[in-house]
């Protein structure tokens, strides 16, 4: 059993801990990354929209920029619904502005999964609802050989995108070198391909003057490098400010030669440790490592970082399944509580379909999966990590069927509060040269913040999100927007958030 040096100070749950999954929303934004090319043949692509509400849920999924819509709804208790979009918005304009990005608006929260399927190609991921898209992004990804994309998608305004390369791509025709930067002005709606060459994007940073959806992808890359058979990936990423600073990876389910994952530093001076190895990263700079086994790994850094995690091909121990990629939740975002479909996707050639729940093995009592307890659900596979404060981490795996499916602690039936049982869940489907990975769900709350310093000149810096919960009522009203203070804490008016209701929210719409 490993065992690996992580601060105690980590693993503190209490009312932080969002009570359900921050995936769920009513609104999303988003363009499909272009799958293997070979051969020509058109990808099958879609969504998996899942309602969890007990009133019917009206959906409209639509191409604003091509007046392109679909409408359907979903009774309470219904199937996950699956809806395939015409292939060719994955395949127009790469390198260039495109009109080919998709919204999905709902009346009821829902959960949104896209994916991108060919012979022996195939991709999936989970996508965020609007309301938790930021402003900065750093890229990771694994493109050899054949390359990757980046999308970036503005919202519902105009959009200044600036981009400071690491690595060489082509946007309109011409290839530009690392260290250039490209400044773009997107329309409502519209999506920047860029083309990427090599590995060497890894930690290009991205930025808006306002809100824009990230989704990156390797078109058919191999992994390790030079072990085939490739595969599809594709994720769409966090932005800086709701990234964490404790990880933990678990290999993936009926697997013999472990993983790779790639960790990037959004600030400078951050100190990273990888179990008794540490490493100094500056912004951009990235760590792939490579884990042969079947084994646990943590990963804590003293500032931010992403982390990047890819399951192997097939050769790499002749097990079913080539690679595939997940963006990891930090133990920060851990849920008590997800609601998440699985699909038939036997025809493209998956033939099993895994859920994988880490959390705190002292805990895992209080955790039930559908209708059974945890200690009830037979597991296949099972990984173990011990901390070094002797705190025992469990990861545990199982089959699982298509439909939907629930996954909670027994605490969120009651009011958040301390001491209660968080996890994270992630789904894995395999067959013989295909795989795909997506989280069935996390938390997308802020962790980084900006305050004003409490030394002159009061310039702005960068805390943590839980040293700015605390607000002081005594006085005049500290919040913002006809926010009012109670408790040592701001009440919002609708259409605003944050700790003093500075910060404007994007109001539902009902099917608009």
């Amino acid at each position: 059993m490993p065992y690996f040096q992580i601060p105690k100070f980590f693993y503190t749950t209490g009312s932080e801990a969002p009570f359900g999954a921050d995936n769920l929303g009513r609104e999303f934004v988003f363009g499909f990354p272009p799958n293997f090319v070979e051969g020509q043949t058109q990808p099958t692509i879609g969504i998996v929209v899942e309602a969890i509400s007990t009133n019917v849920t009206s959906v409209k999924v639509n191409v604003p920029l091509r007046s392109l819509g679909f409408n359907f709804t979903l009774e309470p208790g219904s199937a996950p619904y699956d809806l395939v979009l015409p292939p060719d918005l994955t395949t127009t304009g790469v390198g260039s502005v495109t009109n080919a990005t998709v919204v999905v608006r709902s009346d009821q929260d829902v959960s949104v999964t896209a994916y991108n399927i060919k012979t022996f190609s195939m991709a999936m991921f989970t996508l965020l609802p609007i309301k938790y898209i930021g402003k900065e992004y750093f890229i990771a990804t694994l493109t050899e050989p054949r390359g990757g994309v980046v999308l970036l998608s503005a919202i519902n305004e105009p959009t200044e995108v600036k981009i400071e390369l690491t690595g060489r791509v082509e946007f309109r025709g011409e290839w530009h070198s690392p260290g250039s930067v490209i400044i773009c002005s997107l329309r409502p709606y519209e999506t920047l391909k860029l083309e990427v060459l090599h590995d060497d994007i890894i930690g290009t940073r991205i930025t808006g003057n306002t809100s824009i959806v990230v989704i990156i992808g390797g078109i058919c890359p191999n992994i390790p490098d030079g072990i085939p058979a490739c595969d599809h990936i594709a994720e769409q990423l966090v932005s800086f400010d709701r990234w964490g600073r404790l990880f933990l990876l678990s290999p993936f389910a009926n697997r013999l030669s472990g993983y790779q994952f790639q960790v990037v530093a959004g600030r400078n001076n951050t100190r990273v440790s990888l179990g008794n190895y540490e490493r100094d990263l500056n912004m951009g700079e990235h760590y792939l490592g490579d884990i042969a086994n079947q084994s646990m790994t943590s990963i804590s850094a003293t500032k931010p970082v992403m982390v990047m995690q890819y399951s192997k091909g097939t050769n790499s121990d002749y097990r079913q399944g080539d690679p595939a990629m997940l963006l990891v939740t930090p133990w920060e975002q851990y849920v008590s509580r997800v609601e998440f479909p699985v699909s038939d996707f036997s025809a493209a050639g998956i033939s099993a379909v895994y859920i994988g729940v880490i959390s705190e093995c002292n805990a895992t009592h209080n955790i039930e999966f559908d209708k059974y307890k945890y200690n009830e659900v037979p597991w296949l596979f099972e990984y173990d990590l011990v901390t070094s404060d002797n705190r025992l981490i469990c990861s545990r795996w199982v089959t699982i069927e298509e439909g939907s499916h629930v996954l909670k602690s027994e605490s969120a039936t009651q009011v958040t509060g301390a001491g209660e049982t968080v996890f994270t869940a992630l789904v894995y489907g395999v067959g013989g040269s295909i795989a795909y990975l997506y989280n069935a769900g996390f938390g997308l709350q802020p962790k980084t913040c900006i305050a004003p310093s409490s030394d002159p000149p009061y310039k702005e810096i960068e805390v943590s999100c839980a040293s700015q919960r605390r607000i002081d009522c005594s006085g005049s009203n500290p919040c913002q927007n006809g926010g009012t203070c109670e408790n040592d804490a701001c009440t919002c008016a609708a259409g605003f958030d944050g700790v003093s209701c500075s910060t404007g929210m994007d109001i539902y719409c009902n099917i608009c």
